[in-house]
């Protein structure tokens, strides 16, 4: 009766990454188990059996070690199929059980879809000790064999390293070791677990959400510009921004169905979903708590734009922003208007001065039929007199009319005026909204998109699947 310690070489074959679900955080993979060990109990001399250096036989009748998988999520632990293992005249067995494991993963989706996320599976003893299972590299290789591996259309494997961990074992009491160890007076004894750990990183290929997701969603705030070339009256500009963030809306809630429910940190397709729907909340805010209102302001309450808006939006921003300024028209217009007033004021004192009185006119008149006495003269100077004063009169009457409706039109061109100026202004506000926007959301875009450090690398798999390609599965 022997009392040594088995070594048991145990390696993993990845066959297919089935897969990776992100809002669950469990990997589901297709892979052989490839286990080795002596059993003296299984060696023959071939010599004395025709010959004969292997046979198969069936895995429960012989002893196998208990190898299970630590981090298993689903409750198969082992493989379910148990495939025969192969007894070699030397005593060596092998025995390459395939299985679907659903193993439990982080997942970091901070660069998500650019991500880059990184597995474990865990390979142990359940209940022997590393002082009676030895645990070792199936062929002395570290790495995750890739031989019969089909290339995933989704992840990209990237590598696929082991190594071997000591730990207690899972049935180890600490009260009762504790109670050991003051008995015997020794640690040295202390039962050891090995645990094999076989890291497995995968590099998500972004295609499918590049495609699908992040086109959709620059065209989507490249469309946010149209926004500001509509007029700066037209309602149809809160009816597009409204439209853009009901539609980036939907786009967050198709990300949020595909990722966890409290990741630990913002996935980069969140940030830039964020950032194109704040950046079009605040231009709906602008544009409607500032553009529409003062393309509509009412001159009555607003009957200056006063002096600084005007050096700012009607003077300096205009020229830089190629539009024309109001204030040059402005001033033509004033003078016009003074002009008008001038002639007005003329034709006014033409009426009313000295030379337009009924006695003047009498005078002249008098002056023409000098020496003529007869009634019939005397009587023509006194209707001349009558009718210039009424002719007087009506001609005053007219005048002032004429001024009331002068003050009314001048007044409605003012209020027009200053109306216009006001739209001008909304017109320059909106031009400057739109050239921030437009800076903004460029530079905001490239800075979230390229932080992610996997966006401009490429996976070779063929030359990875050929690099870690051992074909060596008969081998111990």
């Amino acid at each position: 009766m022997r009392n040594e310690t088995v070594e048991v070489k145990v390696g993993l074959a990845m066959i297919q990454i089935v897969q990776l679900d992100e809002k669950y955080q469990r990997l589901k993979s297709n892979v052989w188990l490839m286990m080795s060990w002596y059993d003296y109990r299984f060696a023959w001399n071939p010599n004395e059996f025709a010959g004969i250096e292997s046979i198969n036989i069936a895995a429960h009748k012989i002893w196998k070690p208990d190898i299970v998988v630590m981090n298993n999520v689903d409750g198969e632990f082992e493989a379910i199929w148990k495939p025969n293992t192969i007894l070699h005249s030397d005593g060596r067995v092998l025995w390459i059980p395939p299985a679907i494991f659903k193993t439990s993963c982080e997942i970091d989706v901070r660069y998500f879809p650019f991500d880059q996320q990184t597995c474990h599976m865990d390979l142990g003893s359940w209940t022997y000790t590393h002082n009676q299972v030895e645990l070792q590299f199936y062929g002395n290789q570290t790495n995750i064999d890739l031989s019969d591996y089909v290339a995933s259309g989704v992840w990209d494997f990237v590598e696929g390293p082991g190594d071997l961990r000591l730990d207690k074992p899972l049935h180890y009491d600490d009260r009762f070791e504790a109670s050991s160890t003051h008995r015997r007076g020794s640690v040295s004894n202390r039962p050891i677990a090995a645990r094999l750990t076989f890291k497995i990183v995968l590099r998500r290929k972004p295609l499918f959400y590049i495609t699908n997701i992040i086109i959709p969603c620059v065209l989507i705030a490249i469309l946010g510009i149209c926004v500001f070339c509509l007029p700066t009256d037209a309602g149809e500009k809160i009816t597009l921004s409204i439209s853009i963030l009901v539609t980036l809306v939907v786009y967050m809630i198709l990300v949020s169905k595909m990722l966890p429910a409290g990741p630990k940190s913002i996935p980069l397709l969140s940030q830039f979903l964020l950032f194109t729907f704040a950046m079009t909340f605040l231009a709906l805010c602008i544009t409607a708590a500032v553009i529409i209102n003062l393309n509509h302001r009412n001159p009555k309450a607003h009957p200056t734009v006063p002096s600084w808006i005007q050096g700012t939006f009607m003077n300096w921003l205009p020229p830089a922003l190629r539009l024309q300024s109001q204030l040059k028209s402005r001033t033509e217009e004033v003078q016009a208007e003074n002009t008008s007033g001038s002639e007005a004021s003329t034709l006014e004192d033409g009426f009313n001065g000295p030379e337009s009185t009924p006695q003047t006119c009498r005078s002249w008149w008098q002056g023409e039929i000098v020496g003529k006495s007869n009634c019939t003269i005397c009587n023509q100077l006194e209707s001349a007199d009558i009718l210039l004063v009424n002719i007087n009169r009506n001609l005053n009457t007219i005048i002032k009319s004429v001024e009331r409706i002068t003050k009314h039109v001048t007044a409605e061109e003012k209020e027009k005026q200053v109306q216009e100026d006001w739209k001008h202004v909304a017109s320059v506000i909106d031009r400057v909204q739109l050239i921030i926007f437009i800076c903004v959301t460029a530079c905001g875009t490239l800075i979230i998109l390229f932080s992610a450090p996997y966006i401009f690398s490429n996976i070779d798999q063929s030359s990875i699947i050929n690099k870690f390609s051992y074909n060596n599965r008969g081998l111990p």
